[in-house]
């Protein structure tokens, strides 16, 4: 939103404008994002692709205004993983999964055993008068950053692939990204 959109200008609009308002801004500033209308009981979504590193599947961030959560409302970002969890793997991916998150400034990859799922997921209050479209940009590119950085080394490990060398291949990534 700019600064021509006053907090009164705001009033009671629908999650679905508020997603389109950040849609727009966000277009503005050259990203690649779309709306998606709620339908078969999930709500209205922001999508954003993630760039993967070459030769890894695709991914994207659905956000969303989490359903019932008010004053303040509760957005989430979600990713699922492109990776399957070998059952051999389950403890391995845990691990890794702890330590990668430990180093996150916004946190955090999560695994389903009973759904044999890898998934992102980070929730945060935010406040809709005034919307600040910049504390959602953030959060969107720390969401980004990770799963693109480090998803990869969770697939590794979650297809059988050595946890201590995801472990320190996360380590270096991290501090490159930090120097």
């Amino acid at each position: 939103m700019t600064d021509d959109v006053a907090e009164e200008d705001l009033g009671e609009v629908t999650e679905l404008q508020l997603l389109s308002l950040l849609a727009d801004e966000f277009r503005d500033g050259g990203l690649a994002i779309d709306v998606v209308e709620a339908r078969d009981g999930a709500p209205d979504q922001l999508i954003l692709a993630i760039t993967m590193p070459e030769g890894e599947p695709r991914a994207v961030i659905n956000t969303y205004f989490m359903p019932g959560i008010e004053h303040p409302s509760a957005l989430q970002h979600f990713v699922t993983l492109p990776y399957p969890v070998a059952a051999t793997s389950e403890s391995q991916v845990a691990q890794t999964i702890c330590f990668v998150n430990s180093m996150l400034p916004v946190t955090g990859f999560e695994f389903s055993a009973t759904e044999r799922v890898l998934v992102f997921r980070h929730s945060h209050a935010i406040s809709l008068h005034p919307l600040d479209p910049g504390v959602v940009a953030w959060s969107l590119s720390m969401v980004h950053a990770a799963v693109a950085n480090f998803a990869p080394l969770l697939g590794q490990v979650a297809s059988g692939g050595d946890a201590a060398v995801a472990v320190e291949s996360a380590q270096q990534i991290f501090d490159d990204l930090t120097d």
